[in-house]
């Protein structure tokens, strides 16, 4: 057995402390994924929407019969925009808050232009994609938002304490592209416009096909306790539940 340093001991124990101004006497703070002091319950749920078939799941994380977070699966479109795949996560109530961080969002204007020479006419096809990340140097900025709230994505045996950033929030997971049919026109002559708009906000940056921690406190009857959700993303819509724990 290997002799683990009196300093880390000293360390690790500290980190674990209790805080003598909780009234639940729990830890300040937790290691993502590391069962002492946990509740842990397993869920090894997949939820899987379909098109215009929303699917979702109250978690009750503390079992008060009273739900805390919702997952939700979706695939939403039309017969023009076509289907798109999404996943979200909600907070239920104001006790409730996933661990992340704030920031400004900006959306980015791309157009491209493509000529094509027929025996019969000229046809340009010319599409506008809005996008959270810059496609061209030569991209406008159409907008800003700041103040934008973000989860951490985390890994098992980082750290969670309560002096993090938490919010309540109604957040989407992953997101996928979509467009709006080409629209046709003519530019005078022989020559025909095809105009077509994206929109790709993919502003998030929660991992997907990647087993991922959201880290969170909870709040209840003056108290404090610290967890997390265990899942994973697939497909941007399917979201695999592992499971959730909840400090003890």
């Amino acid at each position: 057995m290997k002799h683990i340093p009196h300093i880390f001991l000293l360390a690790l124990t500290a980190m674990m402390a209790c805080d003598p101004d909780d009234p639940g006497n729990r830890a300040s703070g937790i290691l993502i994924g590391i069962e002492t002091g946990m509740d842990l319950v397993y869920h090894d749920t997949l939820l899987a929407g379909g098109y215009h078939n929303t699917r979702s799941l109250d978690l009750d994380l503390n079992n008060d019969s009273l739900s805390d977070i919702r997952l939700i699966s979706d695939i939403w479109g039309s017969p023009g925009l076509g289907q798109n795949p999404c996943s979200k996560i909600w907070c239920l109530h104001s006790g409730i808050r996933f661990c992340g961080y704030e920031t400004s969002d900006t959306v980015f204007l791309n157009r491209t232009y493509l000529v094509d020479q027929q025996p019969e006419n000229v046809v340009v096809y010319e599409t506008y994609t809005h996008t959270c990340q810059r496609i061209d140097s030569a991209d406008s900025i159409l907008s800003v938002s700041d103040g934008v709230f973000k989860i951490l994505p985390m890994c098992r045996g980082d750290e969670l304490r309560r002096s993090d950033w938490f919010k309540a929030d109604s957040i989407t997971l992953v997101d996928d592209l979509y467009g709006w049919p080409y629209t046709i026109s003519e530019l005078g002559g022989d020559t025909l416009l095809y105009h077509g708009t994206c929109f790709y906000f993919n502003c998030s940056n929660f991992p997907e096909e990647e087993v991922t921690y959201i880290g969170l406190i909870l709040e209840h009857g003056g108290q404090q306790q610290l967890g997390w959700i265990k899942l994973c993303v697939v497909d941007k819509y399917k979201i695999l539940i592992l499971e959730t724990a909840l400090q003890k």
